[in-house]
């Protein structure tokens, strides 16, 4: 049956093939912006879009002013294009239309018309009071887990923009299984906020409440999500803004204390000061009586007795600052970072947690750089901790003609080295016990063709959990994208990794046996015309060793876009047969959602899935947006679930 309504859905979507018109670029650069963090989000991550990003795809940039850092945040623009950008604008002025773009180096046509709904050329109006109020409603529609709290997720933010300058934010949220309105939780489980200014003189920005700070490339501070690398081969550099007001909902890495920004044409400099209290496990010593912790935790749940114990168990204290050398293309920094625990946090006995962060203080030190000569463009950043380990990180990125990018990078991470604060590049979970070489190649083969690829060969010198030994490892990564026509194109892609993992055939004395997992996707999307989009994928992931196939997972999804130009209403929907027997070759499906939000489930076992998600602007200032989503198994083992996602936005001024 499940068979026959995906024929149906595609016989749909081809026959919707002869009406032809180009489509809206706007949604499809939100969801490929966000796709590009992904390798960095969590299980436990709840989805949300960095709010810079919403902001972006709601209040374009001024393409005149120093606000296109936030295309270079979300690699929208490469630092090449950054540069060439500011150079032209001394040399002839503003630009007066974005037409102008075509006459500045190494901005290509494509460049060109990915980021025109982002840019504006007027300049930044003073903003008068606004108001922006969220609400979202989540429910599994099946009966859930038995947890304290209802099975509802409720999230509620907003923010008030008082002027250009000041402005306030806040944001509740309570998770499924969690309890509200009770003695003990009066409210909701999670509240955050922060005030911020933000000034044109010495004063750039001051934030009290809570933020995020970004640093160099992530070696020595770095709390925010990070866009860098990933599927965008070459865009290895971190731009990192300093202080960020922090309006998420990630319950844990993030900081709450006072921030402030100072900077002139020559030099910028952060401040910053956090305490906090953060969950973790805590035990108590039989022999001393003396409380430790085992571990911090980040998922944010306190849906049970043993979570709620973990419930702000341990306090956090972050006293840190940076400095910037700005001259030309040059930029050289410093950042030094200081973290104290209440309680002290011990590792485990395991002989691969040996060198983990075991105490109650932690100091981070690094040199930061970035520096462009012609078409060559070097960054890196070096770090140190407070027993002097060491961590580095360089590469460069070279712009060999219009049509070819490519990006090198080298990392060395100390097994020794601890910073709890990182975000750097890597294989690891963490920036420690790893060395590598990246190379990654970006070549438009064509006008209509485009090739990208990365080789990245990385060493673990100590031991790793479920490796007993010293390990290596590869990823391969190759994609072409062909884009004949603007109603039209698609996408090959295809990955290999090499995991050395402990062989679980033997209990005692373990080898290493070599785990490969391969990864093939086909995708096409068709633009219709003004009102309708159509979709396909299809995906393939194989888990092998060298003597025999593990596993093999499969999965094809069709969507449909809705957007009629003029109206206040969009739809799109999607469905999807999977059949991913084992848990390794499971299969991840970016599905869009209510606004402000994405979704990132995976596809485990055998069965389908199908989803509808609904906007519809009910008056200026009033939005709704309805989303259902429901999974079917053919196994009795796996039960089909759903679940409701409502949310209402409002804004005024």
């Amino acid at each position: 049956m499940k068979w026959i309504v995906f024929i149906v859905i595609l016989l749909f979507g081809f026959v919707s093939l002869l009406r032809a018109q180009p489509s809206e670029k706007t949604n499809e650069l939100i969801e490929e912006s966000s796709e590009k963090s992904i390798e960095e989000i969590t299980e436990s991550n709840d989805g949300e879009i960095p709010e810079e990003l919403q902001k972006l795809n709601e209040h374009p940039v001024d393409i005149n002013s120093d606000e296109i850092e936030t295309l270079l945040k979300f690699q929208l623009i490469t630092v090449q294009q950054s540069d060439a950008l500011k150079e032209y604008r001394i040399k002839s002025g503003k630009l007066i239309e974005l037409e102008e773009l075509q006459q500045i180096n190494y901005f290509d046509k494509k460049t060109i018309q990915s980021i025109l709904p982002f840019c504006t050329v007027h300049d930044s109006k003073q903003e008068k009071l606004s108001q922006q109020a969220t609400f979202r409603f989540q429910k599994p529609l099946e009966k859930s887990e038995s947890y304290t709290g209802p099975a509802s997720k409720l999230l509620f933010k907003y923010k008030c923009v008082i002027s250009q300058s000041l402005s306030f934010s806040y944001t509740g949220e309570k998770d499924a299984g969690e309890e509200m309105f009770t003695k003990e939780t009066p409210a909701f489980d999670f509240n955050s906020f922060n005030i911020t200014y933000k000034g044109n003189k010495l004063i750039r920005k001051i934030i009290i409440g809570d933020f995020n700070i970004e640093s160099g490339q992530g070696l020595t501070c770095w709390t925010g999500l990070s866009f860098g690398g990933g599927i965008n081969v070459t865009g290895l550099y971190k731009f990192g803004r300093g202080i960020i007001p922090y309006s998420g909902t990630d319950e844990n890495r993030f900081m709450r204390g006072a921030a402030i920004s100072l900077e002139n044409k020559k030099w910028k400099t952060d401040f910053w000061a956090s305490h906090h209290a953060i969950d973790g496990n805590k035990e108590s010593d039989t022999l001393s009586k003396e409380d430790y912790f085992t571990s911090l935790q980040t998922s944010g749940y306190h849906r049970t007795d043993s979570e709620k114990e973990d419930f702000h168990s341990q306090k956090e204290t972050i006293v840190g600052g940076s400095f910037t050398y700005i001259h030309k293309t040059l930029r050289a920094g410093i950042v030094a970072n200081f973290q104290k625990f209440q309680f002290p946090v011990r590792r485990s006995d395991d002989l691969y947690s040996k060198y983990n962060f075991d105490g109650t203080e932690n100091s981070n030190a690094g040199f930061n750089y970035s520096y462009t000569y012609k078409n060559i463009f070097f960054f890196g950043e070096n770090a140190i901790d407070r027993q002097f380990n060491l961590a580095i990180l360089n590469g460069v990125l070279i712009s060999a003609d219009a049509r070819l990018g490519i990006g090198i990078l080298y990392r060395s991470y100390s097994k020794e080295f601890i910073s709890l604060k990182s975000n750097a590049f890597g294989a690891n979970t963490a920036a420690k016990n790893e060395t590598g070489n990246y190379l990654g190649i970006n070549y438009k083969l064509h006008k209509t063709l485009n090739y990208s690829g990365y080789v990245d060969l990385f060493q673990f010198p100590f031991l790793k959990y479920r490796v007993d030994y010293p390990s290596h490892g590869f990823d391969f990564f190759h994609q072409l994208e062909f884009t004949p026509t603007r109603k039209f194109s698609s996408q090959f892609k295809y990955r290999k990794r090499l995991k050395q993992l402990n062989d679980s055939q033997n209990d005692h004395l373990h080898e290493l046996t070599n785990n490969y997992y391969e990864s093939i996707r086909f995708s096409a999307r068709f633009k219709i015309d003004n009102t309708w989009e159509y979709a396909i994928r299809t995906e393939i992931s194989i888990e092998s060793t060298e003597e025999e196939m593990i596993s093999k997972g499969t999965a094809v999804s069709q969507d449909l876009f809705f957007h009629p130009m003029g109206k206040p209403i969009s739809v799109n929907f999607r469905y999807s047969v999977f059949n991913c027997p084992q848990f390794n070759t499971r299969i991840y499906g970016y599905e869009n959602d209510v606004q402000g939000a994405f979704s990132l489930p995976f596809y485990y076992g055998s069965g389908s899935r199908f989803y509808i998600n609904v906007n519809y602007k009910i008056l200026s200032g009033l939005a709704l947006s309805v989303r259902y989503g429901i999974s079917w198994f053919d196994s009795t083992d796996q039960t089909s679930s759903s679940d409701l996602k409502v949310q209402v936005k409002v804004s005024f001024r």
